[in-house]
């Protein structure tokens, strides 16, 4: 978020520069779209963060619709202890119909938008406000465009650019070529596979940058966009049934040499009627709270190489005196998904009945972090909105200078991946500015520089003190000496940052308060509080007092009673 709000300050200021005979300053809106998962958590970042030095009525926020998720039997999955299931946002061609849901458009109106560049936040060499691109596709004067790029094997996780043919009945054709957008999970061997004349793989990857104007997304936003079922991790809880009747067990965590070993609770579960009543959350924090927990342990836990399972289980500690619900992220564990007790296993319906039959059943709870797709979602892609224009082109880039995802924890679209490649880019930049690099033998030591300071190389040679008017304040690196790592900086930007050791004390002192609150961990991912549901009557009669025999609080207890069966 940072680097592209400092991408577009960037931008306006060189746009500043070269326009000399306005007096007022420029500015570009930006227009952030999040979701019900992330709203808050986005909005609080810009705010804590102070808008990253954008102005606040430059950034417009807008709603990103969510769409239910389906495992890979067709049933939904829970992620809450209340009956919520699990949701995510539907794709990137959502952002047309959130847009044209909120005012966004509107205000791009009112201040005399015409086009919008549509950008990724996972790319961290995306160009934000592309003046090539930008002057690029308005000079061709066309709908909508996209940035492509080469894919470097068949296996690569991208979305394909592609020209689909479908049959028409027309005396001026029989086949019709439309632009399209395909996952490389939903395309045929043959189309992954197929190459070029110059050996090349056919058909590019998106980098997930595009130019649509105004008057086009009013346009299509109503046309329907077929749906494609893409298979996705999704975390969920596991709910199963212990029917051994075994006593409260003491776990301990393993010893360290810096903390000893401390006994840990485990729940026996919760007796049947006292599960939490339903309770809905317009904000969707139960499952924000869980995909934190989830990150949390993908991040933390290791894979050996002769690993089988197929998720990891973590213990979700259900307290009954709470009454709360925590999210045992310590105890993680290599299992299956589902045990033979889950009642959304292939055996739940057979669970279901014994735990009714007998009273000692404990109900428990578990979250699953599976390793492998375990879901389908429906999303539609921005590209299938090409398919209903023919002034729809794609401007090839080059990989090296604008795609850099961060997608996944471990693989090959990494945040270590992604720095790594900046640096290269950044590094040629010095080095053409007549700069050099000395990187004390670490091939690995990073460079980064500003966006404030240069959007594509410019304003870091001789060339930039001659003309400062072009490109705002530059620097002169024509013969230093850049010592990695470094941080080439823009003098206006605060230095005010809170020091890497200060943070983990913090974080030390944190956990360290954890363990000592009974062993849960208790400070990061608090799970859910649910109110306490009274004792219910397994009677479905109403238990309402005689007339003249108990106080009139016992008779509305008895209604309540009556009403919760």
């Amino acid at each position: 978020m940072q680097i592209l709000c400092e991408r577009v300050r960037r931008v306006a200021g060189l746009a500043q520069g070269e326009d000399k005979r306005s007096s007022k300053k420029l500015s570009i809106p930006i227009l952030v779209m999040t979701s019900k998962l992330t709203h808050r958590s986005v909005f609080d970042h810009f705010e804590a963060n102070d808008y990253f030095g954008v102005s606040p009525r430059d950034v417009i926020f807008f709603d990103q619709p969510v769409v239910p998720v389906l495992d890979m039997n067709g049933r939904l999955l829970p992620q809450s202890l209340g009956g919520e299931f699990a949701h995510t946002p539907g794709g990137t061609g959502a952002v047309l119909r959130a847009l044209a849901n909120s005012s966004a458009l509107e205000q791009c109106r009112d201040r005399g938008v015409d086009c919008l560049h549509i950008l990724g936040t996972d790319n961290l060499l995306g160009r934000a406000c592309d003046p090539v691109f930008i002057g690029f596709c308005r000079n061709l004067d066309v709908d909508c465009a996209c940035k492509v790029t080469n894919r470097e094997d068949i296996a690569e996780d991208v979305e394909l650019f592609c020209i689909r043919q479908s049959p028409v009945s027309t005396q001026f054709a029989d086949v019709e070529d439309a632009a399209c957008g395909i996952e490389a999970s939903q395309a045929s061997q043959e189309v992954l596979s197929a190459r070029n004349r110059s050996g090349m793989l056919g058909y590019p990857a998106s980098v997930t940058s595009v130019f649509m104007t105004i008057s086009y997304i009013e346009e299509v936003v109503d046309r329907p966009v077929l749906p494609q079922k893409v298979p996705r991790v999704v975390p969920f809880l596991d709910f199963h049934v212990e029917l051994d009747g075994e006593d409260e067990e003491l776990h301990r965590e393993p010893s360290s040499a810096s903390a000893p070993s401390r006994p840990i609770r485990q729940s026996r579960g919760l007796l049947k009627g006292s599960w939490p009543a339903e309770t809905s959350s317009p904000d969707l924090a139960c499952q924000r709270a869980l995909l934190a927990a989830a990150t949390e342990i993908r991040a933390n836990q290791k894979l050996s190489p002769d690993d089988r399972e197929e998720a990891w289980r973590c213990e979700v500690f259900l307290d009954v005196t709470g009454p709360a619900a925590v999210v045992r992220i310590r105890g993680a564990s290599r299992g299956p998904i589902f045990l033979p007790s889950s009642l959304g296993g292939p055996h739940g319906s057979q669970v279901a009945r014994a735990a009714i039959q007998f009273d000692e059943g404990h109900l428990r709870c578990s979250l699953i972090v599976p390793s492998k797709p375990n879901a389908y979602v429906l999303e539609t892609s921005i590209l299938d909105y090409f398919a209903f224009t023919d002034r729809a082109i794609a401007l090839k880039v080059n990989r090296a200078r604008e795609f850099a995802p961060v997608r996944e924890p471990k693989g090959r679209h990494t945040a270590e991946a992604a720095r790594q490649l900046m640096r290269q880019l950044h590094s040629g930049w010095v080095l053409a500015a007549g700069g050099r690099i000395d990187d004390g033998g670490n091939p690995e030591a990073l460079l980064e520089v500003s966006p404030l300071v240069s959007f594509e190389g410019e304003s870091m040679g001789s060339s930039s003190q001659q003309n400062p008017a072009a490109t705002g304040r530059g620097l002169d690196l024509d013969g230093s000496v850049l010592k990695l790592p470094c941080h080439l900086a823009a003098p206006e930007e605060s230095c005010g940052q809170s020091q890497p050791d200060q943070d983990a004390r913090g974080v030390e002192s944190k956990a360290r308060n954890a363990v000592e609150a009974g062993g849960l961990d208790t400070c990061a991912y608090y799970f859910q509080e649910y109110p306490r549901r009274p004792e219910v009557s397994a009677s479905v009669e109403p238990q309402l007092s005689r007339p003249g025999t108990g106080s009139s609080n016992q008779q509305a207890m008895s209604r309540s009673h009556s009403l919760g069966v």
